[in-house]
């Protein structure tokens, strides 16, 4: 394949994903991902410095995605409540196999023991919930959710999306977002209004 002679940042991290999605972070390499990029591995240690500056670069770019996700989403207009399920639910969508949601989850071990990856992994997980409370907030604004404990319940949902893609990968029901979009739907059921379903019509129970 000819090298190219050049290639953004964002095109040349979605290539490093899909790698890591395909091998895990033990295993990915420089040169793997220079070659799905059709670059130099010169090139590729050139933006990155390492594979190390290059998993950081990872890290970094997820949390940037997900806090601009939610960002997007919380303007958005319609049911904050299906807003938050669509988005839960979306975020799983690429993950297809069991084996390359392991290859995913293949950085938390770099994570506990790393105290640069623990802060990074601690800084996405923040966001995460707080874009989550952003939702619940305008739930309950909108009548959608009962006045309630929004801190206990942003957890509640944030260990029930997590917990979801860790449960499907063994029990393997349906494909994944399917399967997060009914275990978030079931840990919000509770707390919803008289009268506010927080489904579409014909969505799955």
């Amino acid at each position: 394949m000819p090298r190219k002679r050049s290639i953004e940042d964002v095109d040349l991290l979605a290539a490093a994903r899909r790698e890591l999605s395909r091998v895990g972070a033990a295993n990915i390499t420089v040169e793997g991902v220079a070659r799905e990029t059709g670059l130099a591995k010169a090139t590729v240690l050139q933006r990155f410095g390492s594979k190390r500056g290059l998993m950081v670069a990872l890290a970094r770019q997820s949390t940037d995605v997900l806090r601009e996700k939610f960002a997007s989403v919380v303007r958005a207009e319609g049911s904050p409540l299906l807003k938050l399920v669509d988005l839960l639910a979306h975020r799983a969508e690429p993950i297809g196999r069991p084996n390359e949601l392991a290859n995913q989850l293949s950085f938390l071990p770099i994570a506990l023991h790393d105290p640069e990856f623990r802060r990074l992994a601690v800084e996405q997980a923040t966001w995460a919930q707080m874009g989550i409370r952003k939702l619940l907030e305008a739930a309950v604004e909108e009548g959608e959710l009962a006045s309630i404990d929004l801190a206990e319940l942003t957890k509640l949902i944030y260990v029930t999306y997590t917990g979801s893609l860790l449960t499907w990968a063994v029990l393997r029901h349906g494909t994944v977002s399917e399967w997060v979009r009914s275990h978030v739907h079931a840990a919000l059921r509770p707390w919803r209004s008289r009268g506010s379903t927080g489904k579409r019509k014909g969505a799955r129970r």
